[in-house]
């Protein structure tokens, strides 16, 4: 917790420099205290409204009930130097609430007292909240960032490119589409990845606080969910065209996303596990069934696709039979991804704000 507040303060000679911390629950406290044992000013009526006592009082002994100070210690005139290397000693940076008084020629201003009703920043101690805030704050990042591309890829640019006569299409996508592709399939990666590694802490906490194990929440995400891309992949790679019509394509994968969801949440429901894991296991793994579908069939078949439109471009020959094919692909596949993160943006919110699957 770190607080600074500036008073300026009017001293017989010369300017006074101090600093004080504590605990943001003894912030009044401390900062009183704090300008009694560094000061030796001529701020009688400030004194008399906040103290009603002389600040020569309490240059003496100087005692703390909470952990601010652990033993007792002297702090006499003409020491005031000494205190801010004194008071950082006594207590750890990440907790310290730092108070800095000097002089800026003229009297102490009671303005300086609205300070303490400014809020506080209480940063959490410990390495790992800390950890789980950057790993959130990086998945929301390279979230936007995948999600937003995608939605430019389904909503905008195929329509775009279908307007586009062949001559300028040849020269539009070598230049688009490389650049675009590079940050869509390397921002999916960043998401899963840093919502995962956030997403095991929460496995470890619930399961350490039930005296059990996470590998089966951890392992059954991964294999269901694998085993759901696997059905889209074989639909998409079986030799009867029907099975790609939007239709039947769309039933089948839904079929499969539903069934792996209620699978997780039977396999997974044993009274330990929080609404956050079994959101995120659901959310989480069509991210990665989101992610595989980036890696294992849109970048595989629009690397291609750029390929021969550079050397059709360059040679003047026409594309291959088979760009067509794959196109149809790489596009059912962006679709299947776009309607995809609708449940799945759903669950990250169910996740810490509706807690339907438990506390």
């Amino acid at each position: 917790m770190t607080r600074i507040l500036r008073v300026p303060l009017k001293k017989n000679k010369g300017v006074t420099r101090g600093a004080i911390s504590g605990d943001a629950e003894d912030f009044p406290a401390v900062f009183l205290k704090g300008i009694h044992l560094v000061l030796n000013l001529s701020v009688k009526p400030f004194e008399k409204f906040v103290f009603g006592h002389s600040s020569a009082n309490y240059m003496r002994l100087v005692r703390q009930k909470s952990d601010f100070f652990k033993r007792p210690h002297v702090i006499r005139k003409g020491q005031t130097e000494t205190l801010p290397r004194f008071l950082s000693s006594t207590m750890p940076i990440h907790s310290r609430i730092a108070i800095h008084l000097h002089d800026r020629g003229g009297q102490m201003h009671l303005s300086g007292m609205a300070f303490l009703a400014g809020p506080l920043l209480q940063f959490p101690e410990g390495f790992t909240p800390n950890l789980q805030l950057l790993l959130r704050w990086v998945h929301f990042i390279a979230g936007i960032t995948w999600v937003g591309l995608l939605y430019f890829f389904t909503l905008v640019n195929t329509p775009f490119l279908k307007e586009l006569d062949p001559p300028a299409r040849l020269k539009v996508v070598p230049l688009l589409m490389p650049r675009a592709l590079w940050w869509f399939r390397w921002s999916s990666v960043v998401t899963v990845f840093a919502g995962i590694w956030y997403w095991m802490m929460i496995v470890h906490a619930d399961a350490h606080n039930a005296q059990t194990s996470g590998g089966r929440a951890i392992g059954t995400f991964f294999a269901i969910w694998t085993a759901a891309f696997a059905v889209e992949m074989a639909l998409l790679m079986a030799p009867g065209e029907v099975l790609r019509k939007a239709p039947v394509f769309g039933a089948a994968v839904g079929l499969a996303v539903v069934g792996g969801a209620w699978l997780y949440l039977y396999l997974n429901t044993h009274g330990w596990e929080s609404n956050r894991l079994l959101a995120i296991g659901i959310g989480g793994g069509l991210g990665w069934f989101m992610m595989l579908n980036v890696w294992g069939i849109v970048w595989r078949a629009q690397k291609k696709i750029i390929q021969w439109t550079r050397s059709s471009s360059a040679t003047g020959t026409p594309l291959p039979a088979e760009a067509a094919r794959l196109s149809g692909l790489a596009q059912l596949a962006a679709r299947t991804n776009f309607v995809l993160s609708f449940p799945m943006l759903l669950m990250m919110a169910v996740a810490s704000h509706y807690p339907v699957f438990g506390p």
